[in-house]
């Protein structure tokens, strides 16, 4: 279990029990035992949600994330793995499908036909990296890059966003041998 949701566990006893107190205090022991009857639910929800996570994932989410790129699944698919993170600030989505031939050559199609593509890469490439250089070169607030690209047996969408809002990193890779596509996101 991560020191994450041990700290949040503790910070939710400690306020229950502060509640049940000052209503204590005040002799009214049965409202502050409703309100931290109440508070106990509202905590044991999110955390059904944080740990369950993963099985509230869906097929909808999935073509709906990927919609986000531009990339859509026409036949069924398998959610192969799914994982969702909260690191500090930061949102981490990422999942593996098992997709169709079908779409496979269809999504390989897309990305090997963009104006971008390049049938090779170096290996240390990053376009976390590559974007926050640029912005500094140029001196800019904002920016968004697409990349495309084959390494190995996968071809592969980067997309990096800066703007006021925030950062996100988007990546889509497609096994070619495996027919597994896999994305992360980093918000």
């Amino acid at each position: 279990m991560p020191i994450l949701y041990i700290i949040y566990f503790v910070v939710i006893a400690i306020l229950c029990g502060i509640v049940y107190f000052i209503f204590g205090l005040l002799r009214k022991k049965k409202t502050g035992s409703i309100i931290v009857l109440i508070l106990f639910i509202l905590a044991l929800i999110l955390c059904i949600r944080i740990v369950f996570n993963d099985k509230f994932f869906t097929e909808k989410d999935a073509r709906s994330l990927l919609g986000e790129q531009n990339f859509s699944l026409q036949d069924d698919f398998k959610i192969l793995k799914n994982q969702e993170d909260f690191i500090t600030r930061e949102q981490v989505q990422s999942f593996i499908i098992k997709i169709s031939d079908r779409d496979k050559s269809r999504l390989v199609d897309i990305i090997r036909n963009s104006t971008n593509f390049k049938d090779s890469i170096a290996s240390d490439y990053d376009i976390t990296n590559l974007g926050f250089k640029l912005m500094d070169e140029r001196k800019i607030d904002s920016i968004q890059i697409v990349s495309n690209y084959k390494r190995g047996s996968e071809y592969c969408r980067d997309v990096f966003i800066k703007d006021k809002s925030g950062r996100a990193t988007t990546t889509i890779h497609i096994d070619t041998a495996k027919k597994e596509l896999s994305y992360l996101d980093i918000n």
